[in-house]
């Protein structure tokens, strides 16, 4: 297998590429799977009471303003975000 190849059409690192194959040969597709605890960790949530609380006060103070709703979320929240992250949590 041309590990250079494949690293370069997905523009991945190599080790990268060598721990997919190792984790194919073990488990097969189950093995490729993401796993709890994998990926980022979410900064807001909608099970999160206060969160929601926070961003519904946001927007009726600053409706179609999503700068200023993240300002107000960062201020309120104490939590480093971004307004895509904002309008994402939006569309949930």
């Amino acid at each position: 297998m041309d590990y250079d190849k494949i690293t370069q059409h997905l523009e991945v690192n190599k080790n990268t590429v060598c721990n997919w194959v190792k984790v194919w040969q073990k488990q097969v597709i189950a093995g490729l799977a993401r796993k709890n605890g994998q990926g980022r960790r979410q900064i807001l949530s909608v099970d999160n009471k206060k969160h929601t609380e926070v961003l519904d006060r946001a927007v009726e103070n600053h409706y179609q303003n999503i700068k200023a709703i993240q300002a107000e979320l960062v201020k309120e929240l104490a939590l480093p975000m971004s307004s895509d992250r904002v309008k994402r949590f939006l569309k949930k």
